[in-house]
């Protein structure tokens, strides 16, 4: 018989069994494809980097303080590279991007700077597509200005002017604008650090803000502003590596106790927290697929009982088990086909939406919008796949029975079908309640941490960044420009108040200004009494800041007009900050010393306590401590703007702070609730996409469960009225239909349960305020899933009970 006339008879014949097998096909591998087309565009293609699994970034930490990310000095970057072993190669990046000024007819754009090493490039592997890297002779303090820059600022702000290798550009680092010369520029592929347009020789850049800073940049041991990036020699062990490290940083250290290297493999670095999200997705899909064949195979063993009695003719009458196989290939291929055919389509709506939820700053994120060539073949291999197993399990199991016990037993089912039917609900139990137990450890880590106190009120808040185009403010900018700015953007209609913060909440992720504290009465010039206090994260805001956030007060003072150079210095210090320095006592009044002061041996008065604020991360409470930005020498660069929503637009704004400096840059007009939800985004990503996956399993599995029970009832028909006949009431035969659910679930809850067991820390990075170990994730789990079990079982139960026993002792 030829596969198409089978297929024909398939769908012409049974076209409910093969709507619903397509449907399960289609859904479950629709889910597969969409996962798995945001995890091949972000983890599984290899990054644009030589042999990228010997790269690793490194950083310090501070155990003693509970510094997590500790950023490596420039001086200690070059001891780092003289005395390492364990690496072909170091180079040093700023382990922020910072900014850089591109000089334009119609005013000055602001552009992120990577400040790199020379041997930046040549530690990756990777050349530029026009021009040359830098070189070592570059890379010094007063070499001439040189420049790399991006595939995008070639071709957005140049041209793509092939000429653009040895043209000079006009560029402001922070020293003035300044005539660079481009080198080179990066391929379209090349995003590192993540949205970098420029790159720029460290040591002249870093070198350059030593005249500001007071001391200089590139010995100073306490400024770290740094990650390192490595390539390990062929055959060194990151452990290794890290232990070499280790030792190095604690002969390098005046805290020999505290401090440790951190080695972190650069793929984890670039694609962060959202790599271990998609492993674990991609491990849930391998879960959905499962579930999904073996609800197939469910369907398909109950149809394969049905028509026992035909399949032992065929048999006896000498169709052989070849043409068996084969038959029943080509249906399971035909409906997965069509099971393809509605994943792509389900796939090409649903990427989309699945997009919108991973978070923004996921890298590479851009390249999963559409199914290319790799995804495709995904998809193909899976239903192949799929084809295979649904096809030759039904067929072995009627291989194992002999034609003429199949013809003598009739329409009944056998013990090892009606076994196998089971297992395979036990099966689908099971991996649900992995699926259902993470969907509830993660739903309930997003909603802890969108109950975290966040200590300030982003409603009603826009931010924007805000920098001088001149010089003419010198170092009084925050006076000069800042102050004046402040003023006008509240004199603008609708808005209600202004302020300004050096580093606004969310900014810079871990990354801050920390500094080491001192409080009065311990002794300024010995090194010990700065390691026996805890690091603060340091915050410089203008006066109505506490207001404009609705940072409450909760002791002294907040900031004022008055508070300016030349008067009694002032800090503002947060509840923990005050507990932490000054345990029971009263901190206003109290005086204490920054580390930044430590050579001005210039002592701060308390004079305020407000809420702890979460600025480094929701889930990464600091001490903070505020100064006032007429005494600071950090520029309040982020304007909080209290303005209700569309009563400000960037054009607006910008015309306003350019009435102070007609040349000033003004960027990133957003409201803060949008900053918020940011940092919400991979707690929200893994809830939602857990639970879908979660919620999709157990429709399955309830499913092969409401379907094997149906084949079940069907086949025990004789049995049921055998009972009845002898007695057996409605409620003995639906209390014998429901047990048997118990049974085949409460099986698969106990494998299930353990299997969860064994996962579990897997999802650990990914919780907040639960454990994994949470009883009420497995209690919630077990009970959801035997009630709507129950429900599902309900039916064939009812079924079950209004069997007539004369009709189904007459069937045979």
């Amino acid at each position: 018989m030829r596969t198409t006339s089978i297929v024909a008879r398939l769908f012409r014949r049974e076209p409910g069994l093969a709507a619903t097998v397509a449907a399960i096909f289609a859904l479950g591998i629709g889910a597969g494809v969409s996962v798995f087309a945001v995890a091949h565009a972000v983890v599984l293609r290899p990054l644009p980097f030589a042999d990228q699994e010997r790269l690793v970034v490194m950083w310090e930490r501070d155990d003693r303080r509970d510094v997590a990310v500790w950023e490596v000095s420039y001086r200690n970057f070059r001891d780092w590279s003289a005395q390492a072993t364990s690496f072909t190669g170091l180079a040093g990046m700023g382990s922020v991007t910072w900014s850089t000024r591109l000089a334009r007819p119609d005013g000055p754009v602001t552009l992120p700077l990577a400040a790199v090493s020379s041997g930046f490039f040549d530690v990756l592997g990777v050349r530029p597509a026009a021009g040359r890297p830098f070189t070592p002779a570059e890379d010094r303090r007063g070499a001439p200005a040189v420049a790399v820059i991006s595939d995008g600022t070639w071709r957005t702000h140049f041209g793509g002017d092939p000429g653009i290798v040895g043209r000079g550009v006009m560029l402001d680092a922070g020293e003035g604008p300044r005539l660079h010369t481009v080198v080179g520029v990066m391929g379209p592929e090349f995003d590192f650090p993540r949205g970098a347009a420029v790159w720029m020789p460290l040591a002249p850049v870093l070198g350059a803000a030593s005249a500001q800073a007071g001391f200089d940049t590139l010995e100073s041991r306490g400024l770290g502003v740094l990650y390192v990036v490595g390539r390990l020699r062929k055959g060194i062990a990151l452990v290794a590596a890290g232990a070499e490290m280790d030792a190095i940083v604690s002969r390098l250290s005046p805290d020999p106790t505290g401090r440790r290297a951190v080695l972190t493999p650069l793929a984890e670095y670039v694609i962060g927290p959202a790599r271990q999200v998609l492993w674990l997705l991609l491990c849930a899909i391998g879960i959905v697929l499962a579930l999904m064949c073996a609800n197939v195979v469910g369907l398909l063993l109950s149809r394969l009982a049905a028509r026992r009695r035909a399949i032992a003719i065929s048999i006896a009458l000498g169709a052989g088990r070849r043409h068996l196989l084969r038959v029943a290939a080509a249906e399971a291929a035909a409906l997965a086909g069509c099971g393809v055919a509605g994943a792509l389509l389900l796939a090409s709506w649903a990427l989309p939406a699945l997009i919108a939820l991973v978070p923004s700053d996921v890298p590479r994120l851009a390249d999963a919008t559409s199914i290319g060539p790799a995804v495709l073949t995904f998809t193909l291999l899976v239903g192949l796949v799929c084809a295979a197993i649904c096809s030759v399990i039904p067929t072995a199991a009627a291989f194992r029975q002999a034609p003429f016990s199949a013809l003598r037993a009739g329409d009944r089912g056998s013990r090892p079908a009606l076994g196998a039917r089971g297992a395979l609900v036990v099966v689908q139990v099971s991996l649900s309640v992995v699926l259902l137990v993470a969907a509830n450890l993660t739903a309930r880590s997003f909603r802890a941490i969108r109950g975290v106190d966040l200590g300030f009120d982003s409603a009603g808040i826009m931010t924007a960044d805000v920098s001088p185009g001149g010089e003419h403010f010198g170092t009084d900018v925050n006076r000069l420009f800042y102050g004046p700015v402040l003023e006008r953007i509240r004199a603008m209609p609708g808005v209600t108040g202004a302020a300004g913060i050096y580093l606004r909440p969310f900014e810079l992720g871990p990354i801050g200004s920390d500094e080491a504290v001192l409080v009065e009465g311990l002794a300024a010039d010995r090194p010990e009494s700065w390691h026996a206090l805890p690091t603060v994260n340091a915050e410089t805001v203008s006066t109505d800041y506490f207001e404009v956030m609705k940072v409450r007060v909760v002791r002294g003072r907040a900031f004022t007009e008055a508070d300016r150079r030349g008067t009694l210095p002032v800090v503002v210090l947060s509840e923990s900050s005050a507990a932490r320095l000054w345990p029971g006592q009263d901190p206003v009044g109290r005086k204490l010393m920054a580390s930044t002061d430590r050579r001005t041996q210039q002592w701060q008065t308390v004079v305020g306590v407000v809420r702890d604020v979460r600025y480094r991360g929701i889930g990464d409470p600091r001490l903070d401590l505020y100064r006032p930005y007429l005494q600071s020498s950090d520029d309040v660069k982020h304007v909080m703007i209290q303005a209700p929503a569309g009563a400000l637009s960037l054009e607006r704004l910008r015309d306003v702070v350019r009435t102070v400096d007609p040349r000033a840059v003004v960027e990133g007009l957003r409201p803060m609730t949008q900053v918020v939800a940011r940092e919400y985004a991979p707690w929200r990503f893994g809830a939602v996409l857990f639970s879908l996956l979660a919620a999709l399993a157990t429709i399955l599995a309830l499913m092969g469960l409401y379907a094997s029970l149906s084949a079940i009832v069907s086949e025990r028909t004789k049995e049921i009225g055998i009972r009845k006949s002898l007695g057996a009431r409605s409620p003995q035969v639906i209390a014998l239909v429901l047990g048997r659910v118990v049974v085949l679930v409460g099986n698969g809850l106990v494998i299930g349960t353990i299997a969860s067991l064994a996962v579990a820390p897997g999802l650990e990075r990914l919780l907040f305020g639960v454990r994994f170990l949470d009883p009420a994730a497995y209690l919630f789990t077990g009970s959801l899933l035997t009630v709507a079990a129950l429900c599902a079982a309900w039916r064939p139960a009812r079924r079950a009970a209004s069997v007539d026993p004369l009709i189904a002792l007459r069937a045979d």
